[in-house]
């Protein structure tokens, strides 16, 4: 529009204005968006179990981490993902296990505890439960 003389630049400026309103899922340019504080938290969550699901943790790691009371955080993981987050972490955790179970010739007692589980029995079972066969069963499934 820089090239353009001023009744162009208005003719330009009045069709922008109308086409506006169609557009649904665009972003204005330095609109301010308000933040979702219930996506950071959740991004919060994601990122910490991402970075410390090889090693053993608690509720009240994840709870300091995202500053809130073991209470209102079970609520708000469940209502949001749908979940607890003992079930939300063993998920992550058995996917970890299966792309290790794929790619790596290592022992499942060695994947077991690469991943965050302290115990083979347990591991074994949240396994099964999630993939419905055992961590061997599924390495020759491969």
């Amino acid at each position: 529009m820089y090239k353009q003389n001023d009744v162009e630049r208005l003719s330009s400026l009045i069709r922008l204005l109308a086409i506006l309103p169609l557009a649904d899922k665009t972003h204005t340019v330095g609109k301010y968006k308000e933040k979702d504080r219930k996506q950071e938290r959740l991004d919060m969550i994601r990122i910490f179990v991402i970075c410390n699901a090889y090693r053993n943790i608690s509720l009240d790691d994840v709870v300091r981490h995202v500053g809130m009371n073991k209470s209102a955080f079970c609520t708000f993981f469940k209502q949001s993902i749908g979940k607890t987050f003992i079930t939300y972490l063993n998920e992550y955790r058995i996917k970890l296990a299966c792309q290790l179970l794929k790619q790596e010739n290592i022992s499942i007692s060695e994947i077991c505890y690469h991943v965050g589980f302290t115990d083979i029995p347990y591991f074994n079972r949240v396994f099964k439960k999630h993939k419905g066969c055992s961590p061997s069963q599924y390495r020759c499934e491969q």
